[in-house]
């Protein structure tokens, strides 16, 4: 083995852990590698096993594994993600205000670990990085996915009477209203997430549903 440099830029979200991409331009981060050049990974189905940047994987020491080779000269990017975080290596933050005046301490010099994630690949032959990406729902949001769930489920089963149509409409109204207003309340960068106006199921329809049978039982 020996020791090699190599520069290289992949593609990221518009942002750490959202789901997000502009196509024009496509936003990007360069790191360089510095390491052996060849590292190797044992996979099992799709479960990523280990990994070792020193030397070569045995297949006695990993039994029923699939043992990857991979030249880091080809692919610099997967021996950086399975390189040991430096021991002097820092964050970098900028102050982010959000909607509820708190300030969000927003990485300014992520590592590729950081955007990235080693996964086995779809067909089980070799391992791949892929974007990491967080749950963007708050819990209200969650729990308002539940609600519509809920409704959605009887209102497919049975013909409701008009006046509970225009009750469970206003709900939704409402529902999408506050979907819109927290798109932009991003979980991980609070402490604490405010409820608000969280959209509450109006009783009358509440219990007129609770009267019929569960449409997971009607055929």
């Amino acid at each position: 083995m020996a020791d090699i440099t190599k520069e290289f830029t992949v593609n990221v979200q518009d942002e750490l852990w959202l789901n997000k991409w502009t196509d024009d331009p496509v936003n990007t981060a360069t790191y360089t590698y510095t390491g052996t050049d060849t590292v190797w990974a044992s996979i099992h189905g799709d479960n990523l096993m280990g990994f070792d940047t020193e030397k070569e994987m045995s297949q006695d020491e990993h039994p029923n594994c699939t043992i990857i080779e991979i030249d880091c000269n080809d692919r610099p990017e997967i021996g950086q993600w399975m390189k040991v975080l430096a021991d002097d290596f820092e964050y970098t933050y900028e102050d982010e205000t959000q909607a509820d005046g708190s300030v969000y301490k927003k990485i300014t010099n992520p590592r590729l670990r950081d955007w990235k994630d080693l996964v086995v690949n779809s067909d089980g032959t070799d391992v791949e990085l892929v974007p990491l990406y967080k749950l963007e729902k708050t819990t209200h949001e969650l729990i308002l996915d539940k609600r519509l769930r809920w409704l959605e489920k009887y209102e497919n089963t049975y013909d409701l009477d008009d006046d509970t149509k225009v009750l469970i409409a206003a709900f939704k109204t409402a529902a999408s209203d506050y979907i819109t207003a927290n798109a932009s309340v991003l979980p991980w960068k609070y402490i604490t997430v405010a409820e608000g106006n969280l959209p509450k199921l109006p009783m009358a329809v509440v219990n007129l549903l609770k009267t019929l049978p569960d449409p997971d039982t009607v055929l």
